[in-house]
């Protein structure tokens, strides 16, 4: 194998999780996913039982157009921006969805005042199924508190649960003291005898926070952009009280758009009161300058005498009546757009007498009353404010100019007319003066008089209107809904548990799988062209995943007879070995008969189950009636040793450093079995290299040699110490031990590297810790270990427990 095709595997060996291997996975660890499942199936179960079902009621209102013959003449601005268009149903949305409206709808159904029963896991609310009533006397609406009630009998209730206040019975149906104030509790038409003794707990919440949490369930939309119709629709636990508080929402909206429009009209009637009550000041003192002239001067009549040359001047006279009337209104109405510098002040409706005027003030009003209705529900910094700002003052400007333009108009028809009238009043030479004057105060008596009468006219008719303003919504959909909860879905919850029961275990072991840089298995390790000797399955194996295993990491699992999984792996190891071992024997050609006798058992890592691998391959070797010593050449950590029923201090060290020469006195015999011996390592030295580098090893070998069939060296990982470098001259054969979930399958190239440069005689591969899906020996299937844990293998217990079965 080329070092290009290394690279290669090696990349493969970090490539992703393969369907086949995932599924294995899966099926291996089955039992996670079924707790997982009744896990999330019971969290499911629990919200459902304990969140309350939610229904959902919905109305639809239609919004009425304002009709007005003046109102059209709005529609010259509005390629300027300027007037009503149908930006107003959403703003009319906007009102209808005001925190206010819906506190106001709380207010006046007397939601802030709850009463629930408990049902299972949660709590039931009451409303028109309630069976009783409580009314408090002069209860602050921001004050909160919670009690509980239970009724004794039909005159009388127990009060209990207070925060600071003993328990006492009150009388129903009578004002009694209470910690809150004073309260009166009556029976309902809900109530019957199942009552008595039940628990009801009374919850008084800040009117204002039920109002924001019923606002918050309710939706208002449009119903498409081109219409004037409001869908509204609200959540709430009790469909009943849901369509109580859509209407009482729609009564509050109603009457706040009332009287929207009344203050319009309020605006009006104390423009044109204190009119009049100019008007009346001045008819006065002009009355009495007629009084006093006639008075003074015993003035005859003398219209008879002119009434040729008064003609004319009469016809002039109606028409400048007629245009002094329009040009003091119109300058009215000017002075009070000068003055008008609040926002807040609506403008005078029907006091010019000039329809384009009268429609501009008209869509003047409605919009400022659009604007204070947006503020009032967010502040003066809303977008939609301050575009209505712009849009009133561009209004109001036009307002002004056309008033300006009025006056204007009107002075120069008066001009025109008073100089027809000198004309006139030249020809009445012949008349006295004094009727001039007379002429003259009546003239000022007549104007004031009918611009007093005009206004009365205008007062009566604004009166009218706010008598018989009505509402600007239709109800055109009562509230209705499905009695079926909208909330909790509950398939959907359960469909979601149990998809939660699937994945959230599947991904963990997705996710352990793919960040596993361990040897995993058989495949990892196939591409090699190291001889591979057999695998060991895991030693925790348990009868059911729910046991706890109980064996020791270090001890002789095989047994005469015994036919379970361990001793028949190890017994299939044995098989190949022997072959593996003739193979090496039949290379010599002839040359040498020698046998393999010494090998050598090593790993990349420390705990990859070398020493056990090598105490119970010796005992099956033994059970072929060979002779076999087992050598403890790890003589720092002395593994092989502690499997020893007792500790020596003498072995492998006290022979290499000269303290005896005896080899057969540091052996342990039959440590393991009949015919397995052992050599143990002894007290660690503390120079263990340069005692390995010495030719007391070599003596060692040659003796030991002569005197057993197999010796089995139980050497250290070759990563840690040089120790094994040092004793690979004296091995016949390698075997080296890779354990799933201990090496990292990227060294696994370095052990094909190892082999293809003949680091180690005759190397094969020993693979420990397999596991198994099926339990039948035989019948399984292979799956991967990332530690200790394991699967029952058939019938079998513990190790050294079976039978021969």
């Amino acid at each position: 194998m080329q070092a290009e095709e290394l690279e290669e595997i090696r990349q493969e060996n970090k490539g992703g999780i393969k369907l086949e291997e995932l599924s294995l996975l899966f099926l291996s660890h089955w039992y996670w996913f079924i707790f997982a499942v009744l896990v999330s199936l019971s969290v499911a179960v629990y919200k459902i039982m304990t969140t309350p079902p939610i229904y959902t009621r919905a109305t639809s209102l239609l919004v009425k157009d304002e009709k007005s013959t003046n109102y059209s003449t709005v529609k010259d601005f509005q390629n300027l921006g300027i007037g009503v268009t149908n930006t107003n149903i959403r703003n009319e949305i906007q009102t209808i969805s005001a925190s206010e409206n819906m506190v106001e709808a709380v207010r006046r159904l007397h939601l802030d005042l709850q009463m629930t029963v408990p049902q299972r896991l949660r709590e039931r609310p009451l409303y028109n199924d309630a069976p009783v009533t409580l009314q408090f006397k002069d209860l602050p609406e921001q004050q909160t508190f919670t009690f509980k009630l239970k009724i004794v009998d039909k005159t009388h209730v127990r009060l209990y649960d207070f925060s600071h206040e003993n328990d006492f019975t009150a009388p129903i149906g009578i004002t009694f003291k209470s910690p809150y104030g004073a309260l009166q509790i009556d029976l309902t038409p809900s109530f019957s005898n199942k009552w008595i003794g039940e628990e009801i707990t009374v919850h008084k919440y800040n009117v204002k926070s039920v109002g924001t949490m019923y606002s918050s369930r309710l939706s208002v939309g449009q119903t498409d952009e081109e219409s004037s119709i409001i869908d509204l629709s609200l959540n709430d636990e009790k469909p009943e009280r849901a369509e109580d508080i859509l209407r009482s929402l729609i009564s509050v909206y109603n009457d706040n758009w009332v009287k929207d429009k009344n203050r319009m009209a309020e605006s009006t009637s104390e423009f044109i009161n204190e009119r009049l009550s100019n008007l009346t000041k001045e008819l006065g003192d002009v009355d009495s300058d007629i009084a006093s002239i006639r008075s003074r001067n015993l003035t005859p009549d003398v219209q008879a005498s002119t009434s040729m040359y008064m003609s004319q001047s009469n016809d002039n006279y109606k028409r400048s009546l007629e245009l002094q009337n329009q040009l003091s209104m119109t300058q009215f109405l000017e002075q009070s757009l000068r003055n008008n510098s609040s926002k807040q002040q609506l403008l005078p409706l029907n006091t010019v007498g000039n329809a384009n005027i009268e429609s501009q003030i008209e869509a003047y009003n409605t919009l400022l009353l659009a604007r204070n209705d947006i503020a009032a529900n967010s502040n003066e910094q809303n977008s939609e404010v301050k575009k209505s700002d712009v849009k009133l003052m561009q209004l109001k400007t036009a307002i002004l100019r056309s008033v300006q333009n009025t006056i204007a108009q009107i002075k120069s028809q008066i001009a025109n007319y008073q100089r027809s009238e000198a004309e006139t009043n030249n020809k009445i030479a012949l008349n006295p003066k004094l009727e001039k004057d007379l002429q003259s105060v009546k003239r000022q008596q007549d104007v004031k008089q009918s611009l007093y009468i005009y206004l009365l006219q205008k007062r009566e008719e604004n009166e009218l209107s706010k008598t018989y303003t009505a509402w600007n919504t239709r109800i055109i959909q009562p509230p209705f809904g499905s009695d079926a909860p909208t909330s909790p879905q509950r398939s959907r919850i359960l469909l979601i548990a149990l998809f939660i029961g699937f994945v959230v275990p599947g991904f963990l072991l997705w996710l352990r799988e793919y960040l596993n840089q361990t040897v995993r298995g058989r495949k990892d390790i196939d591409f090699l062209n190291i001889p591979f000797i057999g695998e060991i399955p895991n030693l925790d194996i348990r009868n059911h995943w729910w046991q706890k295993t109980q064996h020791k990491q270090r001890e002789i699992v095989i047994k005469q007879g015994n036919r379970n999984m361990v001793n028949e792996s190890f017994r299939i190891v044995r098989t190949k070995l022997h072959y593996f071992l003739g193979a090496i024997t039949n290379k010599a050609d002839g040359v040498t008969n020698k046998k393999p006798q010494v090998i050598m058992v090593t790993s990349f890592n420390q705990g990859s189950g070398k020493t056990f691998i090598t105490a119970n391959l010796a005992k099956t070797i033994s059970l072929n009636h060979h002779r076999v010593l087992v050598v403890d050449m790890d003589i720092r950590r002395c593994s092989l040793s502690q499997m020893l029923p007792q500790r020596t201090k003498n072995g492998v060290s006290a022979y290499l450093s000269g303290i005896t020469d005896n080899i057969d006195e540091l052996i342990v015999k039959n440590a393991f079995g009949e015919n397995v011996d052992v050599l143990p390592s002894g007290i660690v030295p503390p120079n263990p290299t340069e005692l390995l580098q010495s030719s007391r090893l070599t003596a060692l070998m040659k003796e030991v040699r002569e005197k057993y069939d197999y010796i089995y060296l139980d050497c250290p990982p070759i990563e840690i110490v040089a120790d094994t470098s040092i004793i690979k001259p004296h091995c016949d054969a390698t075997l080296f031990v890779v354990r799933i979930g201990v090496m990292d399958r990227r060294l696994v190239p370095e052990i094909e590297k190892l082999y293809k440069e003949s680091s180690y005689n005759n190397m094969a591969i020993i693979l420990n810790g397999a596991n198994y899906i099926s339990g039948k020996y035989g019948s399984y299937r292979y799956g991967y270990s990332y530690g200790y844990g394991g699967y029952s293998y058939g019938n079998y217990g513990h190790y050294g427990q079976t039978s021969d079965e």
